[in-house]
């Protein structure tokens, strides 16, 4: 993670996150990358938005000690991952019309979203 002071917002590697978002944010034991809860993550796409930043799709994960889990027991016994490319647009509509109570089921905490980012034409996975 590293900060840019002048605008309050802090990199790490799946994108920026503003300070205004980093009280609520779930980190990864490393500290090198974030999911949000629902509405949060939902502001945060709006953020990107207004910031220019292209959203590139998102990961759902259960905010478990030490680190995310990504994959969870099934209906039918296989394990569900959920991920999903998109554009801010479609990722904000599939976390909004989806509750993915499967992680609450699961594992008993609610969804986070581990948000990936591309700025200025450069993405911020690898």
């Amino acid at each position: 993670m590293t900060t840019d002071n002048s605008e309050g917002t802090f990199w790490f590697t799946n994108g920026p996150l503003p300070e205004q978002f980093l009280r609520c944010a779930y980190l990864t034991m490393d500290q090198k990358e974030w999911a949000l809860p629902k509405p949060e993550a939902l502001k945060y796409i709006e953020w990107c938005q207004d910031k220019g930043f292209q959203v590139l799709g998102f990961e759902v994960w259960g905010p478990t000690v030490p680190g995310p889990t990504i994959s969870v027991p099934g209906p039918n016994g296989s394990d569900v991952i959920y991920t999903f490319s998109g554009n801010a647009e479609e990722c904000r509509q599939r976390i909004e019309q989806n509750d993915f109570g499967y992680i609450k089921g699961a594992l008993g905490v609610d969804a986070v979203f581990n948000i990936e980012v591309e700025s200025k034409g450069t993405s911020t996975h690898n």
